[in-house]
């Protein structure tokens, strides 16, 4: 039967060839049987599992090195222990194909082929916490007034055995430089090998921050930039294989820019990523048994069995939001060079043709964004993979740097929550505030763009930038920048006229609660837009009187981030005594919208992603805290109203809804708001997403129309940019672009 057919060498056939068959296959099922069911075979054997110091050191084919800031991830949730107990505890096979079979009395014809010198030795530092949850997971005790070292068996049956305590240090930061390369030089000489793998745990903040948040160390606020984690691998020595950042939105172009000399390949997370991390028991088994792999081919591993861990875990809103991609690095050094064109024109762009900068803007805003929509983190390929921006980019151009990118990205995994992720994000930091300004200057390779930031943004750069390119007039200066907007009742709702696109509008609805006597925020939302008759832009509320309900109850839903498609929300709740969000999805049918002339929330489908918990309130990072909603059904909630705090930039008090019962499924609607006061403040953005909020208007709702305060008017005419009010003289002093 043609199904059976087995070809042999130097043709061999007839009884010859089945008793060869026969052996084969017996063969087969014995070494499946081994490689499955025991190690202890091996055992029985006399094969002994760890070699000698000398020995260990000759015969290394890859020498893992885990670098575990524990920070708050530890202290208050128990992550890293977690991990650790992960890998301890994962059933592995660091043995030769030739062991297995010589144990066990059998022979293979390609065993020459194969060396009995492979093996994969893994060690591991921790620190960064100042509590460890080890008790009841591992059979040693973490410190946290100390570094310490350690080396990981990850052929050792028994998980007593499985880990073992090498060296105690000093007590460093973890987010220092010298702390990261001192524990690479380290590791090289006691485990040295063909090939190095790093692994970074702890927090990640994108390339806004950089990563880790040592919590022993906040008096100093320590926070590795990545200009000094390029540092630290400079000085570790080691020129890795693989990098793995088990961290948050770390698969971005200026992390991938400052290792790239040190590293073949990297794998990360465009999104956040959950505490439970990557599968790292099951990726290190995969290296221990196949370790004549590539970094290639292991960093794939990983995104596929993190998928796997997810999946088995039921965890929907990890599954859905999920992002991994395996970077080559020595493609990125073109795909930033194409980066930095990409600015260097629009820099001329900003000064000679402002509408084709406004439309290359609007692809950005339009573009995927990970985080919570204040980190800046956007998908590289969601801007310049637009059908749109063949309209702004030369198209010899945007072919190359779409070739560029798609060369760097050897391997994109994504969940369809993440259904635009092309593997590689940028900070768009064109909202950030001076300090965070500062940072990024550290970490962003492309001069032209923080050329570009410091034009745009009234933000002071570093002298030194002008050594590399030119300088550009800041945006009040010249009159494209300027907005300009008259005033206007629309369908009875106060609105805004405008010449020109160059202005975005979204509102902040809060309502007062009468029994409380306190104003609440009811949810941030996008504007509306329009044209008049008379061919003017037209940017209003839309429906005002209407909210968004979580089974018939109306939530504070604000808005965090906006694509081409797709609306992203955080929904505050209260579950016991954590605060929480919901992350809250909308997606549009633009060609439902185009062809049936129907109202934008008539297009508009939603879906509960999961639940997040925000932000450390230390360092400012994001937390890997997040839930499927499956893993809270049932549970009693409560919706949070954030009590507006007019002299505060937190809002640190709630009012709450009456108890929920949490969903797998929650039902959700847009419904018209109960009668009352209510107050609209609108937020005027420019053409790079960034707003000014303005003066509140108090309307009155009575359930079907709105009405005003008596000597309530809406007229005039506001000229602004979001760094403030402009006067009568700099608007005479302004120029106009060619």
């Amino acid at each position: 039967m043609a199904g059976n057919f087995v070809p042999f060498p130097d043709g061999v056939t007839g009884p010859e060839a089945r008793k060869k068959i026969g052996e084969e296959n017996e063969l087969s099922r014995k070494f499946m049987k081994i490689l499955f069911a025991g190690l202890f075979l091996c055992l029985a054997a006399g094969r002994p599992i760890q070699a000698s110091a000398q020995e260990q050191k000759e015969k290394a084919e890859w020498t893992v090195m885990v670098y575990i800031c524990g920070s708050d991830l530890e202290s208050r949730y128990g992550y890293a222990s977690d991990i650790l107990a992960e890998i301890t505890d994962t059933f592995s096979l660091n043995l030769t194909l030739t062991q297995i079979l010589t144990a066990n009395g059998l022979t293979y014809a390609g065993a020459e082929h194969l060396s009995d010198e492979s093996s994969v030795n893994v060690v591991a530092q921790t620190g960064g916490a100042s509590d460890w949850h080890w008790e009841e997971k591992l059979p040693v005790e973490i410190k946290s007034d100390v570094l310490q070292r350690w080396q990981i068996l990850l052929s050792e049956e028994d998980p007593e055995k499985s880990i073992r305590l090498i060296e105690e240090k000093p007590l460093e930061s973890m987010a220092e430089p010298d702390t990261l390369g001192d524990f690479i030089r380290w590791s090289a000489e006691a485990a040295p090998a063909e090939k190095y793998a790093l692994v970074v745990w702890g927090h990640g903040g994108g390339a806004k921050t950089g990563l880790f948040y040592d919590e022993l160390f906040m008096n100093r606020n320590d926070i590795m930039r990545l200009n000094s984690l390029g540092t630290a691998l400079e000085s570790g020595g080691v020129h890795f294989e693989m990098i793995l950042f088990d961290a948050c939105m770390m698969a971005n172009l200026e992390t991938a820019c400052a290792i790239s000399p040190y590293a073949d390949w990297m794998v990360a997370s465009e999104e956040l990523v959950p505490g439970k991390g990557t599968a790292m028991g099951p990726w290190l088994q995969e290296l221990a048994i196949n370790p004549y792999c590539s970094g290639r081919e292991i960093g794939r591993a990983i995104c596929d069995l993190t998928l796997k861990k997810y999946s088995d875990l039921n965890d929907e809103q990890a599954e859905d939001t999920l992002t991994w991609s395996v970077i080559r690095l020595d493609r990125i050094g073109r795909l930033a060079e194409y980066f930095d064109n990409l600015f260097q024109g629009l820099n001329n762009a900003y000064l000679e043709s402002p509408s084709i900068l406004a439309g290359i803007m609007t692809l950005d805003i339009e573009a995927e964004k990970y985080g919570n929509g204040t980190d800046g983190m956007v998908d590289l390929g969601s801007v310049i993979c637009n059908p749109k921006s063949v309209f702004y980019l030369d198209r010899e151009y945007r072919s190359e740097i779409i070739k560029a990118l798609n060369d760097a990205v050897d391997y994109n995994l994504k969940g369809p929550g993440r259904g635009s992720a092309h593997g590689l994000s940028f900070c768009f930091a064109a909202r950030f505030l001076e300090d965070e300004l500062e940072t990024y200057f550290d970490n962003c390779p492309s001069p032209h763009y923080l050329a570009f930031l410091d034009a745009i943004c009234g933000w002071d750069a570093n002298s030194s930038l002008y050594r590399k390119v030119k300088k550009l007039p800041e945006m009040a200066q010249l009159d494209y920048y300027i907005i300009r907007l008259e005033k206007t009742l629309y369908d009875g709702i106060p609105a805004f006229f405008s010449e020109l696109y160059n202005s975005r509008i979204s509102y902040n609805l809060y309502r007062y609660d009468e029994e409380s006597g306190e104003c609440v925020l009811m949810g941030k939302r996008p504007g509306s837009f329009g044209t008049s008759e008379d061919g003017r832009f037209v940017f209003s509320a839309g429906k005002l009187m209407t909210g968004v309900a979580i089974d018939g109850q109306f939530c504070d839903a604000e808005l965090i981030s906006e694509s081409n498609t797709t609306y992203v929300y955080n929904i505050p709740i209260r579950i016991g005594r954590r605060n929480l969000n919901l992350r809250l999805g909308q997606e549009l049918d633009f060609m439902k919208l185009a062809q049936e002339d129907l109202e934008f929330e008539d297009c508009a489908t939603y879906e509960v992603y999961g639940i997040w918990s925000g932000y450390d309130s230390h360092s400012n990072m994001p937390n890997r805290n997040v839930y499927s909603l499956s893993q809270v059904a049932g549970q009693e909630y409560r919706l949070l109203y954030p009590i507006d705090k007019k002299l505060s930039w937190e809002r640190e008090s709630y009012l709450e809804s009456e108890t929920l019962t949490m969903k797998r499924v929650p039902e959700i609607s847009v419904l018209p708001l109960p009668a009352g006061t209510y107050y609209l403040e609108y937020e005027i953005g420019d053409i790079f997403g960034r707003s000014i909020v303005i003066d509140r208007i108090e309307l009155h709702w009575d359930g079907q129309t709105v009405s005003y305060p008596e000597g309530f008017e809406w007229s005039g005419q506001l000229d602004m940019t979001v760094l403030g009010m402009i006067d009568n003289e700099e608007l005479s002093a302004a120029e106009t672009p060619n």
